[in-house]
Order: C-alpha cells, then structure tokens, then sequence
C-alpha cells in the first residue's frame, strides 16, 4: 500500500509545484503531465506478476504462446488480436516483463494524449483515472485494458475527424480492432446509432429509452449475447446489481444533464445572436456526454455479471467528461472549490475501493526482482 500512497503524494506535490509557476496552462499540464505518466509506466511496468488478480494466469498463457502460430491463435478462450501479439514476443525472445512492459504503453500512452489534449483540468484528470477503477483494473485485466485504451483512439479519432461519415467509419473499423484483444469493445459499437442524434434532447431520451429496454429485456438480450460470443462463462440470468457506484454514475449523469441543458442553451444564443463562433469544445462534449450515459445502460444490462466490466470502454471518456463539465454546471469561484471537493472524495475512494478491500490484489506491491 505504501507505494501507492506515495505516488499520489507524488502527484500532489507535482500539481503544486508545477501549477504554481508563471507559466501558460498548457505548459503546465504538458509539464505535469510527462512527470506524472513516466512513474505511473514504471509502476506498471516494474511490478511483479503477483499485482494484479489476473496477472499470474497472462503469465502462465505467455509461456505457452510459443507455438505454432495457427495453433496459438486457439490458446484458451484469449481473443486472436492479443494471442498474435504475444506470438510475436515470444518470436522475439522477450521475456513476459518485458510483453508487460508493451502492454503498458499501449495501454497508457492513449490515455496520456487523450487527458493532454483535451482535459481542461489535467490534474483532476489524473486524480479521476487514479483514484476511480482505471488505475487499479489495468493492472489486472491485461486484454480488456488495450482494447479499452484502442477505443480510447477510436474516440479521438472521432471527435477529430473533419469528414463525418469517415470519422464514424474509422471510428467502427478501430473499435473493430480492440475486439481482437478483447470481445467487451463490442460494447463501444452501441454508440454508432446515437451519434447521428444531435439534438440535446433527442439523444439524452433516446439513451434513457435504451436503458429501459435494457433494464426490461435483460435476460433475452444476455442471452442472445452468451450464444452469440460463445461466452460459456457467462450468467446469463445474473442479478440486477445496484450498488453505490450507480448511485454515484446516475447523480453524475444528473449533473451532466443539468450542464449539458446550459451548454446547449449558451450555443442557440451564440446562434441567436449571428454569431460565426462555435462554442470550443461543444462536438467533443456531446460525444463524451452520449458514451457516458450509454454506460450506464451497458450497467443495468450486463447487471452482477462479470461481463459488467465492459461497461468501463465507454465510461472512461469521464476522466475527460467530468473536468470539462464543470464550466457548464459552476462558476469560476464554484469550479475551484468543487474541484477540491472532487479531488479530496476520489482519493477517499481510493484509499476504501482499492487499497483497503483488495478487490483486484494490487495491495501488497512488489517489483518484479522480488518474486
């Protein structure tokens, strides 16, 4: 535990030192972010495989993955995308730290870009990742964690495409991919149909409709879904799990409503008044407003079923989402002290979700020289 204490005490003393120079706020986030993503590499990368649930078991598949390479793409139930990818480090030589140490830059680096080029308040970000599942689930679940940090691309790739059918069609053909590593990015396919919604209203609805549908049609849809993947281990008639994370999801998604009703509200004035000027960042709100609500209808789907951890490929645009919502929701005194309030409730969370409950046996951490 003591490790990762120390390595949120590292980021508040970066964010203290870093943002109290005179210096333009990108700087300052490009700064704060190199130092912050460089100790979390080597946090992921120098741990023993006994950090993680899952961790041993990627271990023991690495060794055997050095066959034949038709052969290997059948290696228990891992998708073909990941089973390739270890065939070919093993071709290599590499040893799993090594393959590991891969996996995190394909898993972090994403997420670096994605929090440094649109989070308007890199700390929180950084705070939010950390303290909020992210952090702890990817150093455990190794597959879905690329194919999460794939979609990740999928929706940069979206939000910063000038050609709207081509941004949508690489937007498909990416998720496609992170299905090679994990079968979950599927999940991030339910977006296509609301992105063509871009009425506030009409998309918020439309979600809270599927949801419903969802929540209903459960067991048909879990079903269809187990026969479909062949996911033999799924439970198809798993419970409806309402916990105080849902709780939590569904008041900020109360929260995102509120503020996306004034954002919305602010651009028909600009419209209003024969103004050329676009809100800045309203496209890229409304994308990460949609794959947040829709999580929370994968949520109510996938219910106490351990497929609900798909649910995380589209609730992750929330590390970008929740800063970025708060100039729509406060004042600039109110953002301050929210921001606060916000940073001391995740590490809170932090400390009792994952350090304290040992939910993914992250806690104890050992360096890989120590066995």
């Amino acid at each position: 535990m003591t490790i990762y204490v120390a390595f949120l005490a590292y980021i508040l003393i970066c964010a203290i030192i870093i943002y109290s120079k005179r210096e333009d706020l990108e700087r300052k986030n490009k700064l704060f972010l190199n130092y912050v993503f460089v100790v979390m590499f080597l946090l992921y990368s120098l741990r023993a495989s006994s950090v993680g649930r899952d961790l041993p078991g990627y271990e023991r598949a690495y060794g055997s993955a050095d066959v034949d390479l038709f052969v290997g793409l059948r290696i228990g139930n891992f998708e073909k995308g990941y089973v390739f990818l270890m065939w070919i480090c093993n071709k290599l030589n590499l040893s799993f730290q090594w393959f590991l140490t891969i996996c995190n830059a394909f898993i972090l680096l994403p997420i670096y870009r994605y929090i440094r080029k649109y989070s308007q308040n890199a700390f929180l970000s950084v705070i939010i990742y950390v303290c909020y599942m992210f952090f702890e689930f990817n150093l455990t679940g190794l597959r879905q964690a690329i194919a999460t940090s794939i979609v990740l691309i999928a929706i940069m790739v979206l939000i910063e495409s000038k050609r709207y059918w081509l941004g949508l069609l690489k937007y498909c053909l990416i998720v496609l991919l992170a299905t090679l590593f994990h079968t979950g990015a599927f999940v991030a396919l339910f977006y296509v149909p609301f992105h063509f919604m871009k009425k506030f209203k009409a998309y918020t609805l439309s979600i809270m409709a599927t949801a419903v549908v969802f929540l209903v049609g459960r067991g048909y849809i879990m079903g269809f879904v187990k026969n479909f993947f062949e996911k033999d281990t799924m439970n198809a008639s798993a419970g409806l799990y309402i916990g105080l994370n849902l709780l939590f999801l569904i008041g900020l998604a109360a929260l995102f409503i509120f503020g996306g009703k004034n954002r919305e509200n602010k651009e028909n004035n600009a419209l209003k008044g024969n103004t050329s000027v676009a809100i800045e960042g309203t496209s890229m709100q409304v994308v990460m407003e949609k794959m947040f609500y829709l999580s929370i209808a994968v949520l109510f789907l996938f219910g106490s079923d351990t497929s609900v951890r798909s649910y995380m490929i589209l609730n992750q645009v929330i590390i970008v989402l929740l800063p970025n919502s708060l100039q729509y929701i406060f004042d600039k005194k109110s953002q301050r002290i929210t921001i606060w309030i916000l940073t001391v409730f995740f590490i809170i969370f932090f400390f009792t979700n994952t350090l304290l409950s040992g939910g993914f046996d992250i806690v104890p951490y050992k360096f890989f020289w120590q066995g």
